[in-house]
């Protein structure tokens, strides 16, 4: 994510991305084949919103809250914009809300956000938030707990509502238990 500064400059402020296999195709190519909407210049925004991060860090927090109670699908179908992309470590990029929530149905555990900041361009129409995360698994009589960092980027969409068009999450390694604590 770069941000303009006062002084006209751009600098880098979240550099964050996953590794991937390999596909068996020009990942290119699909990429340059999906369908994006055409937005008619003459369709304007109803509502432009205050430049407060603020309000990015309460819509995350409601995401993380929907996705806790009522599960990742219904929470990115409220969310997400129908061509969000999804990044996961060792996963090929997701590209469209379809593809996504059919990635995320294998998964049966709960998910949980922790939003720690977010920043807003200057045209007040698009930001991002990012954190820590969990994902919990619980079989019979173990749990499992997976810890990530994470990146969202919104944007306004034309009714004026935020939407999510990228996430990306990096595993956070456990912490080494034979290491003495400092």
């Amino acid at each position: 994510v770069w941000k303009k500064q006062n002084d006209d400059s751009w600098k880098v402020v979240v550099d964050a991305g996953i590794s991937h296999p390999q596909p068996g195709y020009d990942l290119r190519k699909v990429v340059m084949e999906t369908e994006y909407p055409v937005i008619d210049p003459s369709q304007k925004v109803r509502k432009i919103p205050e430049i407060d991060p603020a309000v990015l860090l309460e819509i995350d927090r409601s995401f993380s809250n929907q996705a806790e109670g009522l599960g990742i699908q219904t929470a990115l179908q409220s969310y997400a914009s129908p061509n969000v992309r999804l990044y996961r470590e060792n996963c090929l990029p997701m590209v469209g809300l379809e593809y996504s929530l059919t990635y995320l149905s294998d998964f049966t555990g709960t998910y949980r956000w922790t939003p720690q900041a977010a920043d807003m361009a200057l045209s007040a129409d698009l930001g991002y938030t990012y954190g820590t995360g969990e994902f919990r698994t619980e079989m019979a009589d173990s749990l499992t707990i997976e810890r990530f960092s994470y990146l969202r980027i919104w944007k306004i969409d034309n009714e004026g509502s935020w939407k999510m068009v990228l996430e990306t999450t990096n595993p956070i390694p456990p912490p080494d238990v034979d290491s003495p604590a400092s």
